[in-house]
Formats: structure tokens, C-alpha cells, sequence
């Protein structure tokens, strides 16, 4: 079963009714109904929230994550309560498989946009899902991957990218 723990606007519930889920998961876990418990579109107040009152810690949060969005203060949260750190749209929705620096650095090295994103963000120490719905695709972003050496010359231009671009929606306005 699946317990959505967010919704939209800023209900004064939410807080509530996050916490009413997160106990209802934790039950389910205590029982061996689920192994572990995951998060996803949570902000870094989101997260600490839930620390605060959690007996049992989230194993994994997901969240949007790509050179124009890095969640940088989330992503040490996670670091600091050992909490896997998954990247959603890492290609931007697509947009980012075509943006000038990304091209050129996979020109670089011979190999496709896609390839690039995915190295960055294990360099970033992310595990990152894309999306496709072609298995061929699926081969191509990952295909290598680990022989991929993107230099501080990429890295820095990658970093450049960063100006807190969301494509997703934006979990923020949840209070």
C-alpha cells in the first residue's frame, strides 16, 4: 500500500498528516508487512520533520535532481542520517540532453548526452533513475558509465548549469 505523505497548497493538516503516515508506515514495518520505509519530494524542512519524531529512519528520499537543480542542503541531510539520496529527472525532462555544455562535453568524449548526466550525478554521489520507455535507452545511459571520466574542466562547466531550475513540481509550497 501506498501512503502519500504530501499534497498541494498549504493545508495546515499536512504536517498532521504526514506524521499520521509516517507512523501508519512505521506499523506496517514493525509487522514485517515492508521491509523499508522511502520518501520522495521532500524538502530539506520536510525531512528534518520527520527525523524529529521518526523511531524508525526513511532509507531512501527521491527527489528531482540534475545540474540545474542540486538540493545541495537536502543532499547533506541525507549524508549526515545515512539516507540514500535518489535523483529524479536527471535529464531534465529531456531538455538537458541538448543543452549547449552537455553536448559539447559528450562531443568531448565520444559519447551521447545522456551518458554525461548519468556520470555526473554518480560523481555527485547520486544514484539517478531516468526515465525512458525504450530497454535500448535504458542500455545506452548506463552502458560504460563507470569508465566515464568527466575533468575538473567538465565538472566545472556542469556546475555553471546550476541556477535552481525545477522542471517538476515543487514541493516547497507544502508546509
Amino acid at each position: 500500500a501506498v501512503v502519500s505523505t504530501q499534497s498541494t497548497g498549504t493545508d495546515p493538516r499536512i504536517r498532521e498528516l504526514r506524521y499520521q503516515s509516517w507512523k501508519v508506515l512505521e506499523g506496517f514495518c514493525e509487522e514485517g508487512k515492508i521491509g523499508l520505509i522511502g520518501l520522495s519530494n521532500y524538502t530539506a524542512a520536510h525531512l528534518t520533520e520527520v527525523l524529529s519524531y521518526c523511531k524508525i529512519k526513511p532509507s531512501v528520499l527521491q527527489n528531482e535532481f540534475h545540474p540545474r537543480f542540486r538540493e545541495s542542503e537536502v543532499r547533506k541531510l541525507c549524508n549526515e542520517h545515512d539516507i540514500t539520496f535518489m535523483g529524479y529527472s536527471p535529464f531534465g525532462q529531456g531538455d538537458l540532453l541538448a543543452h549547449d555544455v552537455i553536448v559539447r562535453i559528450a562531443d568531448k568524449h565520444s559519447i551521447p548526452p545522456s551518458r554525461v548526466l548519468v556520470a555526473w550525478c554518480l560523481k555527485q554521489g547520486v544514484v539517478c533513475i531516468p526515465r525512458t520507455s525504450r530497454s535500448d535507452r535504458v542500455l545506452e545511459n548506463f552502458k560504460d558509465v563507470a569508465s566515464v571520466v568527466l575533468d575538473e574542466e567538465d565538472l566545472r562547466d556542469i556546475d555553471s548549469m546550476n541556477d535552481q531550475h525545477k522542471y517538476c513540481w515543487d514541493p516547497q509550497n507544502v508546509s
